[in-house]
């Protein structure tokens, strides 16, 4: 992995985003407060 291309990682178990159970609009995503200056 060093091409140098950004990537981000989401989980699916509340850890940065707020679990909403089956997620499959992509637009839904929220994160959880502070996860995205992490």
């Amino acid at each position: 992995m060093s091409d140098g291309k950004p990537a981000i990682f989401l989980d699916r178990d509340g850890t940065l985003i707020i679990e909403t159970g089956y997620l499959h609009e992509p637009e839904k995503v929220e994160l959880i407060p502070g996860a995205g200056e992490a």
